[in-house]
């Protein structure tokens, strides 16, 4: 084996961890204003049709929210407490499952 085939090798596993990196950028990006809509859907739908039709609106805020918190450092270490808020919606609003 040559010197430029693990050149070539290692220029593609770093392409790669370069893409996931721009990729879960992009994905923690979308999902802060995916969680902005999200609630203010979620406050839509109480005011209009009632808090019990909110339900999935709050449970996917919870969700997007704890993702886009994975994004940043200082709010990093939150994501698991927003997931349990998100869980507890869950119980609240589908208490039949748990």
């Amino acid at each position: 084996m040559s010197f430029s085939f693990y050149n070539s090798r290692f220029r593609s596993i770093q392409f790669h961890f370069i893409l996931i990196s721009v990729l879960k950028n992009i994905l923690y990006k979308v999902s802060i204003g995916l969680s902005l809509a999200l609630f203010l859907v979620a406050i839509g739908v109480g005011v209009s049709f009632g808090l019990e039709k909110a339900g999935p609106y709050l449970i996917l805020f919870f969700l997007c929210l704890a993702i886009a918190f994975r994004g940043s450092a200082q709010l990093k270490g939150f994501a698991y407490t927003v997931m349990i808020f998100g869980s507890v919606t869950t119980a609240l609003f589908y208490p039949g499952y748990f």
